[in-house]
């Protein structure tokens, strides 16, 4: 059963704090005539509502170019565990959704599970 929801406009600003208060919120924000980027966002007058298309995909936040999770020097190995920040990437157009969301999961869901993916992902 689907259902859909309407948030009014003038709901909006209440809706971008509840956001805020438990996670970190990406949206796209205009750095040039015609550019956007995904970047942290802490007002919801810096989203760019208008944004058709982001320099980088928003698949880079679901999966880092670069992330360090282990190190090693003469005593041996340390890990990184950092802790969990929860992210909502908010204006991600449904086109992106695939590409991003679903090959992004059938890499890390894949017997065997990255222990860290699995940790980091709600139950």
């Amino acid at each position: 059963m689907n259902q859909s929801y309407t948030l009014p406009k003038n709901k909006f600003d209440q809706f971008f704090e509840i956001l805020k208060s438990d996670a970190q919120v990406f949206a796209p924000v205009k750095v040039s005539d015609k550019s956007y980027i995904f970047k942290q966002v802490t007002s919801h007058h810096q989203i760019a509502f208008e944004a058709l298309r982001t320099i980088l995909p928003p698949k880079k936040f679901f999966y880092p170019p670069v992330e360090t999770i282990i190190t090693y020097d003469k005593d041996g190995a340390v890990e990184h565990n950092e802790a969990i920040e929860y992210k909502v990437i908010f204006g991600v157009h449904p086109c992106d959704l695939p590409d991003s969301v679903s090959w992004i999961l059938s890499l890390l869901l894949v017997q065997p599970i990255a222990i860290i993916y699995r940790d980091a992902r709600p139950a």
